[in-house]
């Protein structure tokens, strides 16, 4: 029950981020289980262990960190450091 509840409840950013992986603007490479979790956790974290509440700012802030480690390197900077 619990996993039904999860992919239920990841389904639509599971879609995006597979979208963004298929469309070149995240990684190839990407983990998306784990990026669920890394865009998740802090919204859990916040709401339920901190016990705080959230807007849509704080959700953006969290999407933009993700997206500013994660986003792919135009093909001529790939292969490099």
């Amino acid at each position: 029950m619990k996993e039904a509840l999860y992919r239920s409840g990841t389904r639509a950013v599971r879609a995006s981020l597979t979208e963004a992986v298929t469309g070149g603007a995240l990684p190839a490479d990407l983990d998306v289980d784990l990026a669920v979790d890394q865009l998740h956790g802090p919204l859990f974290f916040r709401r339920l262990v901190a016990n705080r509440t959230f807007d849509l700012d704080y959700v953006r802030e969290v999407l933009d960190e993700f997206l500013r480690g994660h986003a792919a390197k135009p093909a001529h900077q790939q292969g490099t450091s």
